[in-house]
């Protein structure tokens, strides 16, 4: 498996709790949280994978979590 797909998947894994923007990016080994973003949160949130626990998407509290379809894509289920 290559890197991007690594990385994808274990976001996924991680969000299973919620998880802040810049927790999840250290433990993946990002220091550009606009790149994390970019290339990872958004692919993720755009194909309904993982979303945030907050409305407002800007909160410094705001933390994301796997959706059922996440999970779903995680097990192996047809989405």
């Amino acid at each position: 498996m290559k890197k991007r797909g690594k990385v994808l998947l274990c976001t996924l894994l991680w969000t299973i709790q919620p998880i802040g923007l810049e927790d999840l990016a250290n433990k993946l080994g990002y220091r550009s949280k606009e790149r994390f973003i970019d290339d990872y949160i958004k692919p993720l949130k755009d194909n309904k994978l993982i979303e945030y626990t907050l409305e407002q998407a800007n909160d410094p509290k705001q933390q994301y979590k796997i959706t059922e379809r996440g999970i779903h894509f995680l097990i192996g289920h047809p989405l």
